[in-house]
């Protein structure tokens, strides 16, 4: 589309030198002032040019084609073509008028003044040059003023005085320069962008505007766009102490970066959280890449099992990034690792309804299950025995324990009979479930578990137990 613009305007360009051939110069200034009145700068710029090569002595044609150039932002241009009417009429009021307000619109208050001073050396009760030398000296003080407030706890008066600049001074390159880091404090990383990228469609080589450019544009987490403006900042200046550092910093960074997701891929874990964790103190101020690497550490520590670190990684991950569903995941998970059921269930249920997925909501079964299986009797704790023990283990366990709390000895335990029974009926049930095959599995799974226990206890302990043990007895658990 481009190529086709760009081929349409030769071929337009061509029919105007055919056109203007053997036109008068009236006839090509008649047409070049109708093309400035409907907008058609380029236009105009191509008849203007072509009535200077039949008369490049007058000041009036450079003075137009200036004009024409001044809409199309062409300001170095323009100040050429005026600089040569002035040359060529050195009274020429008009030619000093229009320089001057341009140099004023860009800032450059010195020589727009020597302009308008000029004026009034020529003409003393020129009014518009002495209107123009009262702008100028505003803009000037509120340059001067948003200088001296750079960097200042006041932003506010820093905006209100380049408010003041732009007022009078709508091409200064200084103020918009100084607009830039104001918007770079604010975090308006798109505004910077769009501004500077406007000033170096004229200043191709402005480093200052390249360096803010780029740091947008890390600040964006555009690692390709960052690294190539600072490299074009060191280009145009190679000693650009700023430059320099930006430019090693995000070379470092997103290189510690990608070694960090590397050694993740890997499931290298311990590798993947140092780099993780190296990256963070790089530059705190960006927050889209910091989002990316506390995820990473919130991922990798609850590998680790460093449950408190990790869920430390998620809401640092969140502070910065609140809607981030996966820092949600992996802070529930972590609350689990570290039996915070209650606070891991509220965690998760939260993600699974910012995103309902099957994963976070086989999340929020997972912990409702680890609730259940917290809340009823730990069989193995009872028995002294742990998940791992064999048959043979867990029988001798039951044995000795069985003998130690019967109701029979209550009293050389320093219990009560009432005591003892109760501490007896949780041996009984412990064994049952953990001495069954299927029943200890269910366990395990924290599955429901109905326990139907008939008289005597295993073992050999037979009926008529003191205390009521002869009796049959009935254990339902119920985790809902």
């Amino acid at each position: 589309m481009k190529a086709c613009t760009v081929a349409w305007r030769w071929v337009w360009l061509m029919l105007l030198v055919d056109w203007v051939h053997g036109k008068s110069i009236g006839d090509v200034l008649k047409a070049g002032d109708s093309a400035i009145s409907t907008g058609q700068y380029t236009s105009a710029v191509g008849l203007y040019s072509n009535a200077i090569r039949q008369d490049n002595a007058s000041a009036v044609l450079f003075l137009k084609r200036a004009a024409a150039y001044v809409n199309l932002a062409q300001l170095g241009l323009a100040l050429k073509d005026m600089g040569t009417a002035i040359e060529l009429d050195s009274k020429h009021l008009q030619g000093y008028l229009h320089r001057g307000r341009l140099l004023r619109s860009t800032c450059d208050f010195a020589a727009a003044e020597n302009d308008f001073e000029r004026i009034l050396e020529l003409k003393a009760t020129h009014k518009g040059a002495a209107k123009e030398l009262g702008l100028l000296q505003q803009g000037r003080q509120a340059l001067e003023q948003a200088v001296a407030n750079k960097g200042s706890v006041a932003a506010s008066k820093t905006r209100a005085a380049l408010a003041a600049v732009f007022d009078v001074a709508p091409n200064c390159i200084d103020a918009k320069l100084l607009q830039a880091e104001l918007m770079l404090d604010d975090q308006d990383y798109g505004g910077v962008v769009a501004m500077m990228g406007i000033l170096l469609k004229g200043q191709p080589n402005n480093v200052p505007a390249l360096y803010l450019r780029g740091k947008s544009y890390f600040y964006m987490d555009d690692q390709s766009m960052a690294k190539r403006h600072f490299g074009e900042a060191l280009k145009y200046d190679p000693e650009h102490k700023e430059a320099k550092a930006e430019f090693t910093k995000v070379r470092s960074l997103y290189k510690k970066k990608a070694q960090a997701e590397e050694a993740e891929g890997k499931q290298d874990w311990t590798n993947a959280e140092r780099l993780y964790a190296e990256a963070t103190f790089v530059d705190t101020a960006a927050t889209l890449i910091n989002t990316a690497l506390w995820l990473g550490l919130c991922r990798t520590r609850w590998h680790l099992q460093l449950s408190e670190a990790s869920v430390e990684a998620c809401d640092q991950t969140l502070s910065l990034q609140p809607d981030n569903v996966e820092a949600v995941k992996y802070k529930a998970r972590a609350l689990l690792q570290n039996d915070q059921l209650d606070l891991a269930l509220q965690t998760a249920k939260q993600a699974f309804e910012q995103q309902r997925t099957q994963e976070l909501q086989q999340l929020v079964q997972e912990i409702e299950k680890a609730q259940k299986m917290a809340a009823r009797k730990d069989y193995y704790k009872i028995l002294a025995v742990t998940q791992s023990s064999h048959e043979r283990e867990i029988k001798q366990a039951y044995r000795e324990m069985a003998k130690k709390y019967h109701p029979d000895k209550a009293e050389s335990q320093g219990l009560s009979v009432q005591q003892a029974e109760a501490k007896f009926t949780d041996i009984a049930e412990a064994y049952e479930v953990l001495s069954d095959y299927e029943k200890r599995a269910a366990y395990d799974r924290g599955d429901d578990i109905e326990l139907q226990q008939g008289s005597g206890f295993p073992g050999g302990f037979g009926q008529g137990s003191p205390g009521g043990f002869g009796q049959r007895t009935q254990f339902s658990f119920h985790f809902g």
